[in-house]
């Protein structure tokens, strides 16, 4: 529910404000300038949403295909407008259930309004969305969890094009979840004073110059 009424808050207030409009839960880091290159070259006019996207249990079906509401959710002005105008007519646009999921929830609405929810790949097909938070996903295996106790771990089945280890995600990763207080300060000191970092220990931190 505070999801819905976040988004309708976006809507009647600052939906003129910006083109662009990002949610992410609080324990999530963002780096705005990849943000910023990544929608520069898209029309905000256009109904659209990106993400990472995820299938739950590896369902085909678009109303169980979403995009990760920890790591973040990018929507056009054109999307969140759509939205809002749909609820104020009606509020049952939502779609059910409305104590589930937010970042499901979301999507749907925006599937059942005819938005495209996309997956935000890299050129080179790594993730720039980054649903486990950094550390965990650059080590994650089928393999490690396949030995482990839980070897039905949900990542493989909701993303099965997940990259494994170390080449999972992008240089130029726009946002990830599961962050606490000294990575955040870490990643933010690391990118803004362009430091280098032992990209086999690191490769998340080497990050490539504001010019690239």
């Amino acid at each position: 529910v505070k999801t819905i009424q976040a988004w309708m808050h976006v809507y009647h207030n600052y939906i003129e404000k910006a083109d662009w409009f990002f949610k992410a839960d609080d324990d999530a880091y963002a780096n705005i300038h990849f943000l910023r290159k990544f929608v520069q070259d898209k029309d905000p006019e256009t109904p659209v949403s990106f993400g990472r996207l995820l299938r739950m249990g590896g369902s085909k079906d678009p109303m169980n295909t979403f995009l990760s509401g920890g790591c973040g959710q990018v929507l056009s002005r054109a999307a969140v407008r759509a939205m809002g105008e749909q609820a104020d007519r009606n509020p049952a646009v939502w779609a059910a259930p409305i104590d589930g999921p937010s970042d499901l929830q979301t999507s749907r609405t925006l599937t059942l309004l005819g938005i495209p929810i996309i997956s935000s790949l890299a050129a080179n097909l790594r993730n720039t969305f980054i649903v486990l938070g950094l550390t965990e996903e650059h080590t994650l295996t089928r393999q490690i969890y396949a030995h482990s106790k839980n070897p039905d771990f949900w990542l493989f089945s909701y993303s099965n094009d997940t990259i494994e280890g170390i080449d999972c995600c992008s240089t130029h990763w726009i946002a990830t979840h599961y962050t606490i207080h000294p990575e955040i300060y870490g990643i933010y000191n690391q990118y803004h004073l362009g430091c280098d970092a032992p990209v086999d220990t690191y490769p998340y931190l080497n990050m490539q110059s504001l010019e690239d």
